[in-house]
């Protein structure tokens, strides 16, 4: 989709040095190119610049590995413009917190998935400022969608993307594995690692592209995500802020988190012991998921009644998106999954219990970067328990910029909503 209508110029003044950085970096080839970091500093205040590793060779100790490969931008072309008209009538009942018009890009770059480097993609949306202003960049994890039919952030058509850009924002938004170029793969959905490898790649990636197009960001760097993409955001920043290879190079100025999970094995639990659960397609794909990415060999009739495992599969293949799914499978988890089964995830004891552990929020962790996380005590997916919990584990572990906030008493769904008008103004008191 693209509407023509001609966009104001992005333009900025480059401030000393990263104007020579700049320059610098610009006369290089292609390939020097590729294997060069992007310096950016960590604020703008800092008398110290951060440079973000500027590396001429590989570190003997990563040669061998694919750290060198990751991130690296492939390619990315223009695909939709929005002016700020048509941006309102799409977002109806947003019009508050559409600024701007916006440019699209689609965007693909290297992550790894299980060891092997693949291709994924993502968008970068650029809002359509006034000369000389300059946006921060908010990297935005999207919720839970199954197939093409939910429109992913490359589409050019995520709503929550477009908003977030048309707020004022330089938007990073990872379609995750499993969509958009990397389709082929079954998403590895509430798994950790192949989630914050995404994102985190997505991060350098996107700083690649802006140098490539000129565009120099504010220096501020936030991060969100809603509902599937609160439990991807929080993961990411417990990757960033305790890997080695990323906590000097990522440097996050605020992160939220709305409307997510944490514990995903309570909250694993807590759906199978339901006699009404109005989303039966998240805990259907997100057993299917664990038997996919962990190679399990599962049969899909052992876990779920009347073949709705593979009901579930073939919609999905049909690109159908979550609503169609979910209306046909039963809120009733005795009739959704068989009794031996369900009785084990309600116990704690079958492997996807472990599994789903595995894949939670370190209870042990201590958040750096500011963390929010809104929840709404009404929340009829995910229990406000598992918000009260984290962040009360998050103090125990003795970090001090943690802040959970009470939206109101309305359900997931709505919540969404209550999640972006208290997430965008918090993100830019602090720029």
């Amino acid at each position: 989709m693209k509407f023509n209508a001609k966009p104001k110029r992005y333009s900025f003044k480059f401030p000393g040095i990263c104007l020579v950085c700049f320059f610098l970096l610009s006369s290089c080839e292609q390939d020097l190119l590729n294997q060069i970091e992007i310096p950016y500093p960590s604020n703008d205040n800092s008398p110290n610049i951060d440079y973000d590793v500027i590396q001429l060779s590989i570190p003997k100790e990563l040669a061998s590995t694919n750290y060198f490969l990751r991130g690296k931008l492939v390619d990315y072309e223009l695909i939709a413009e929005y002016p700020l008209e048509t941006l309102q009538y799409l977002g109806a009942g947003l019009e508050s917190l559409i600024r701007y018009g916006i440019q699209v890009y689609r965007v693909r770059y290297y992550t790894e998935y299980k060891g092997e480097i693949i291709e994924a993609s993502g968008a970068i949306g650029i809002p359509l400022l006034p000369e000389g202003e300059r946006a921060p960049i908010t990297v935005y994890n999207h919720w839970t969608m199954y197939s093409a039919g939910d429109l992913p952030p490359s589409s050019g058509m995520d709503l929550v993307t477009l908003i977030t850009t048309a707020y004022g924002n330089i938007t990073f938004a990872p379609d995750y594995i499993g969509f958009g170029d990397s389709e082929d793969i079954f998403h590895p959905y509430c798994i950790t690692t192949p989630t914050s490898d995404a994102i985190i790649d997505m991060i350098f990636a996107g700083r690649r592209f802006l140098f490539r197009e000129r565009i120099l960001p504010k220096f501020r760097l936030f991060m969100f995500g809603l509902s599937q993409g609160g439990h991807a955001t929080v993961a990411a920043q417990h990757e960033i802020e305790t890997h080695p290879l990323y906590k000097h190079r990522i440097h996050l100025t605020a992160v939220a988190s709305g409307s997510g999970a944490y514990n995903t094995n309570d909250l694993l639990m807590t759906i199978a012991g339901a006699s009404y659960y109005p989303a039966p397609s998240y805990v259907s794909m997100l057993l299917l998921a664990y038997n996919a990415h962990y190679n399990l060999g599962k049969n899909l009739d052992d876990i779920f009644r009347n073949s709705y495992g593979q009901l579930f599969l073939e919609m999905k293949t049909q690109d159908k998106d979550y609503f169609e799914i979910d209306a046909a499978l039963p809120t009733d988890m005795n009739e959704l999954l068989q009794d031996d089964y369900r009785a084990n995830l309600i116990a704690g004891t079958d492997i996807f219990n472990q599994i789903a552990r595995e894949n939670s929020i370190p209870e042990d962790w201590a958040p750096k970067a500011p963390l929010m996380m809104c929840h709404s005590e009404a929340d009829d997916m995910i229990a406000w328990s598992d918000a009260q919990n984290a962040y009360n584990n998050f103090i125990a572990a003795g970090s001090n910029s943690v802040q959970l906030v009470t939206l109101p008493p309305v359900d997931h769904f709505t919540s969404l909503t209550y999640d972006l008008f208290t997430i965008y103004p918090w993100f830019e008191s602090l720029q």
